[in-house]
C-alpha cells in the first residue's frame, strides 16, 4: 500500500537542538512514498534561501536507501497562520485530492506548523472516513522544545551531520494520536442536540460508538430511561426513574398517569413539528378523557363495560346487557346496531347524556370537533399535514388545541399546571448535567 504523508512545515523542522524535527523523523520511520509539505510564508522564505527542506530530504534518502517524491505547496501569500477554520478547510480540501490515490495510507504530521494548523489536522483525522494516521512526534526532551539554532543563520549542512537521530539505535519519538477524547466530546456535543430535539433514539444511535470508560454510566441510563419513555414502556422507564429528580415524575396515580404519559408525548410531537403525528394521537387521547370525565363527573365507569385490545376498545355485551339505560342510549346514538368498537362519537353523546359539567362539556366537544375536521384527513389522506393546515381546518392553532386537552385534564383532577407537564424539559437538564 502506497504511503503518503501530509505535513505542514514548522519552526523546528527539519533539525533543531541536534535531533530530528517532527517532519524529518515521521519520514525516518514511516518511510512514505510521498511528501507533501505545506509551506507558510516564513517558511517558504527558509526554504528558498538554503533549501534546508529538500538538502534533509535527500540527505535522508541515501541513509535509508528508500526514495521519497515529495511535493511542496508554497503558500507565498500566507501570513496569517493563527486561524483555525481556514486551515480546516483548507486541508480538508488537499486531503480530499490526496484521498483520489487509490489504496492509500494517509499520514499526518500533527507535530509541524502552527497550533492552528495542528488542531485543523487532528481534527480532520478525528472526522474523517478514511484511512489516516495522525502522528504526533514527542521532543527529545519530554518538553517544550527550546531552539538553540539560529533559523536566519541556518548551517543545514552542519546540522545534518551532527543530527544525533542518524545513528542506528535512535530513539522513536513517533506515536499515533487516534483523537478518542476528542471524537467522544463531539459525539457528546451531537447527542446534547439530539436530546434538546427531544430525538432519544438517535442519541442512543450516537451513545453506542462512545467507549463505555468515556461517559458516564448514570448519564447513559438517563438516556435509555428517557427513550423508554417515549415509547411509553413505564416498566422500564421506572426501572430507571430513581435517576432523575423527583419532579420529573409529578402524577404517581395509576388510573391518571398513563393518560398524563401519553398527553406528556403528545406535547413533544408538537414542540418537534411532527404535526401529522400530533393530529392523529388526538383520538386516544380525547377517548381517555372522556372515559375520565363520565367516571368523574357522571360517576359512571364506563370501563366497566368495555374491553382494551390491539385497535382500541370494545363494548362488552355481557356487561352492556347488565345495564339497560346505556345499552339504550348506545342503540339510539349507534342505530339499530351497536358498532362493537368504542368510538369517539358514542363517547362525546354518552357525555351530553350523563354529564352537567358545562365546562368540561364545553372543553370535550371542542376537542372533538377539531379532531373531526383533521384526524380522518391525516390517517387517511397523503397530504402534507403542518402548523397552517391545522389552522385552516379547525380555526385554531396546535397550541391552543394542546391548551384545550390540558384544561380538560386540569378539569379532571389530572394537575398539570404550573409546567408539571414539562417533564421531558427537565429530565433533558439533569442528562445535560450528566454529560
Amino acid at each position: 500500500m502506497k504511503k503518503i504523508l501530509f505535513s505542514p512545515i514548522g519552526g523546528t523542522d527539519p533539525v533543531t537542538n541536534f535531533r530530528d524535527g517532527a517532519m524529518l523523523h515521521i519520514l525516518r520511520v514511516y518511510k512514505p512514498d510521498l511528501v507533501v509539505l505545506y509551506l507558510s510564508k516564513e517558511m517558504v522564505r527558509f526554504h528558498e534561501k538554503d533549501n534546508r527542506y529538500l538538502y534533509t530530504i535527500k540527505k535522508l534518502e541515501e541513509k535509508l536507501n528508500h526514495s521519497f517524491e515529495v511535493c511542496l505547496i508554497l503558500k507565498e501569500e500566507l501570513t496569517e497562520v493563527q486561524k483555525f477554520d481556514y486551515f480546516y478547510l483548507e486541508f480538508r480540501t488537499l486531503l480530499e485530492e490526496l484521498k483520489n490515490e487509490k489504496d492509500a495510507e494517509i499520514l499526518l504530521n500533527i507535530s509541524s506548523g502552527t497550533p492552528a494548523m495542528k488542531g485543523a489536522l487532528s481534527t480532520l483525522s478525528v472526522l474523517s472516513e478514511f484511512n489516516e494516521k495522525a502522528i504526533q512526534v514527542t521532543t527529545p526532551e519530554k518538553k517544550l522544545n527550546i531552539i538553540h539554532e539560529d533559523r536566519e543563520d541556518y548551517d543545514v549542512e552542519f546540522l545534518w551531520e551532527s543530527n544525533e537521530d542518524n545513528q542506528d539505535n535512535f530513539e522513536n519519538r513517533c506515536s499515533e494520536e487516534r483523537g478518542i477524547y476528542l471524537l467522544t466530546e463531539l459525539r457528546k456535543g451531537i447527542i446534547r442536540k439530539h436530546i434538546t430535539a427531544f430525538d432519544y433514539h438517535a442519541a442512543m444511535l450516537i451513545l453506542k460508538e462512545i467507549p463505555a470508560e468515556q461517559i458516564s454510566e448514570r448519564a447513559s441510563m438517563m438516556i435509555h430511561a428517557a427513550y423508554f419513555r417515549t415509547n411509553l414502556d413505564m416498566r422500564e422507564f421506572d426501572k430507571l426513574s430513581g435517576l432523575f429528580q423527583d419532579d420529573v415524575v409529578p402524577i404517581k396515580e395509576g388510573n391518571k398517569r398513563p393518560l398524563f404519559e401519553f398527553v406528556a408525548v403528545l406535547r413533544l410531537k408538537l414542540l418537534t413539528g411532527e404535526y401529522a403525528d400530533f393530529v392523529r394521537a388526538i383520538s386516544p387521547a380525547i377517548s381517555e378523557l372522556i372515559f375520565m370525565s363520565i367516571k368523574n363527573h357522571a360517576k359512571l365507569d364506563l370501563k366497566d363495560y368495555v374491553t382494551k385490545a390491539q385497535g382500541g376498545y370494545y363494548w362488552k355485551s355481557s356487561e352492556l346487557n347488565k345495564n339497560k339505560e346505556l345499552l339504550q342510549l348506545l342503540e339510539e346514538i349507534s342505530g339499530d346496531k351497536i358498532k362493537k368498537i368504542v368510538t369517539t362519537h358514542q363517547l362525546i353523546k354518552l357525555l351530553e347524556s350523563y354529564c352537567k359539567n358545562e365546562v368540561v362539556m364545553k372543553l370535550a366537544k371542542d376537542i372533538r370537533d377539531i379532531e373531526i375536521n383533521v384526524r380522518n384527513i391525516a390517517a387517511h389522506t397523503i397530504v402534507s399535514i403542518d402548523e397552517q393546515f391545522i389552522e385552516q381546518r379547525t380555526g385554531t392553532s396546535p397550541e391552543k388545541i394542546m391548551k384545550l386537552i390540558l384544561s380538560l385534564m386540569q378539569a379532571n383532577q389530572v394537575d398539570v399546571s404550573d409546567g408539571r407537564i414539562e417533564i421531558y424539559e427537565k429530565m433533558n437538564q439533569d442528562i445535560a448535567k450528566e454529560l
